[in-house]
């Protein structure tokens, strides 16, 4: 579940619930809501923190551009 998204620049931060699937779908819309691109991805977390028996903040990197 997406909790909360921030942007800084070209570069969109998206937080999440613990129990996020290693498989996602990212679209690029337009002003007007239009998908201009649209991705299913495949999401590599890095736990940074906690530990490996009980978790912790884990990240993972897309990147999309453009046609």
């Amino acid at each position: 579940m997406i909790d909360t998204t921030t942007r800084i620049g070209d570069v969109w931060n998206v937080q999440a619930t613990t129990g996020i699937e290693s498989h996602g779908r990212v679209a690029l819309l337009d002003a007007d809501g239009q998908v201009l691109v649209q991705r299913d991805v495949d999401l590599e977390w890095v736990r940074h923190g906690g530990s490996e028996q009980c978790g912790g903040p884990s990240t993972a990197q897309v990147v999309v551009e453009l046609p």
